[in-house]
């Protein structure tokens, strides 16, 4: 795991653990939990071309 990963886990338990009294913060939790078990949450995929055919891609259309 990386430096960068392990502290953005670490995070985002502590802000779990504050929030944890919060009303908000449980309803918010436990309707994602909710739709993730129903399968209603879709992770979207980034769409974007790799960044290597950009350039390639532009050249492309750009010859007549």
């Amino acid at each position: 795991m990386t430096t960068t990963t392990a502290e953005l886990r670490d995070t985002l338990e502590r802000i779990e653990r504050e929030r944890e009294g919060d009303e908000s913060f449980k309803r918010l939790r436990d309707f994602y939990q909710d739709m993730l078990r129903k399968g209603l949450l879709v992770k979207k995929e980034y769409d974007l071309p790799p960044i290597d055919t950009i350039g390639k891609t532009a050249f492309d259309t750009s010859k007549p």
